[in-house]
């Protein structure tokens, strides 16, 4: 496929009137001028702004089926009196049917990458197989405390069995992994036993970390410490791992997951819509963390719109340092897209650059909101909406274009959420 007289956004900056070749899943070629490419199809991307991929690191995609339960609740209500009776009745084909709805939601803002952590994981993993996006996807296991009665719970042969099957399921894209919920859902026990199978079985781990005041506030109690440290003293830090929200940090834990080499993935919508607050990036940044970007699941934020969380995290962390200097269009860019990739240890996405894996989006710029574009990517991330999504590719391959979806069969899925909606939340 080559596409003409178009734009991108490199790492050098953003080149104009380029033509962008892809083979084979990979970038093949950028160049100033037309290159020679038989029997291809060649497409005009004269109006068209090509981006990296979008990676959402933090998602319960299947929770896009409890969107709109509630919104005046903090953290801890939320979870006890909404969210948890009404995924108490969620089934694996409900997951299943979430998960494609919210992977096109995705799909249609430009993701082509996502981690998610929830039940009947291998329904996820199907979704993910079926509708040509990437995924690390997290299975939660014994990590929940069994005072909570969680029925998801299930036992070590039945993590160690999801981790290989779907391993092969479709490896290029594909990547299961385990999670434990939080330091409040679990004991030390069940987070060793995790630990330690997430090792054998070379398993990125994600959880959710000190989101909120009164999570670091009870972990203080229990433990002594606050969550970073109560996760670093069972050894959960000497594992790749992705760590969601991390709103309420110590100086300390910043040095302390900066040199352990943690992920965060910051999710500053689903953070402000709960009442949690927000964190404090570019400290994160200063103490070597990698920071990556989240929505965190459709019920708490309410959506999978992660252009409009990109937005979002550029001007918070201009309100809270007053320095409209202090984090560029290029750094959110950045955070969104490459670290995104790194966290997720596909090192060969992220950027548009030759031999690079061919998972990119495109902005159409004609369309009102985008003009004039004197800066295109400032355009990009301070105006643009999934309205101005051209297409967005994975592998090489299109997955969406201008309302079109290619794997998924969205009027069916939107029926079929509807009603499983419809089941799971009524008596919530």
């Amino acid at each position: 496929m080559l596409f003409t007289h178009t734009n991108l956004v490199t790492p050098q900056g953003v080149r104009t009137d380029c033509c962008l070749a892809i083979r084979e899943g990979k970038i093949d070629a950028i160049a100033p001028s037309l290159l020679p490419f038989p029997e291809e199809e060649v497409r005009d991307g004269q109006t068209l702004l090509f981006l990296p991929g979008l990676v959402n690191t933090h998602c319960h995609i299947s929770m896009t089926l409890l969107r709109g339960l509630t919104d005046h609740l903090p953290l801890s209500r939320w979870l006890g009196e909404q969210i948890f009776p009404a995924e108490s009745r969620l089934t694996r084909q409900a997951v299943y049917a979430g998960a494609l709805l919210g992977i096109g939601e995705m799909l249609a803002c430009g993701v082509t990458a996502c981690n998610d952590m929830y039940y009947f994981s291998e329904e996820v993993c199907k979704a993910v197989a079926e509708s040509g996006i990437r995924g690390q996807i997290a299975l939660d296991g014994f990590a929940f405390d069994p005072a909570l009665k969680n029925r998801f719970s299930i036992d070590e042969g039945a993590l160690r069995a999801y981790v290989e099957e779907n391993k092969t399921r479709c490896p290029e894209r594909l990547t299961p992994g385990l999670c434990i919920h939080a330091e409040y859902t679990s004991t030390p026990e069940r987070c060793r036993r995790l630990i330690a199978l997430a090792g054998e079985l070379g398993c990125r781990v994600q959880l959710h970390l000190s989101e909120t005041a009164s999570e670091v506030e009870g972990c203080l109690s229990r433990h002594g410490m606050t969550p970073p440290a109560y996760f670093d003293s069972l050894g959960l830090f000497d594992l790749p791992v992705t760590a969601a929200h991390a709103v309420h940090l110590t100086t300390n834990d910043r040095l302390l997951l900066g040199e352990k080499g943690v992920f965060v993935s910051h999710c500053p919508s689903s953070n402000l819509k709960l009442g949690s607050g927000f964190a404090d990036i570019l400290a994160m940044e200063k103490a070597g963390i990698c920071v990556t970007l989240g929505t965190d699941g459709a019920s708490s934020n309410d959506a999978l719109n992660l252009l409009g969380d990109l937005r979002l995290m550029a001007l918070l962390q201009k309100g809270l340092h007053r320095d409209p200097a202090c984090f560029t269009a290029l750094q959110a860019l950045t955070i969104a897209s490459r670290n995104g990739a790194l966290s997720q240890g596909r090192p060969n996405a992220g950027l548009l650059e030759e031999g690079r894996d061919a998972d990119l989006f495109a902005l159409d710029l004609s369309a009102e909101n985008l003009i004039p574009a004197a800066d295109p990517l400032q355009a990009a991330v301070y105006a643009a909406h999934p309205k101005n999504v051209a297409l967005t590719m994975v592998a090489g391959r299109i997955l969406y274009e201008r309302g079109h979806f290619f794997t998924i069969d969205m009027e069916k899925v939107k029926a079929d959420c509807r009603q499983w909606a419809t089941t799971i939340t009524a008596s919530s």
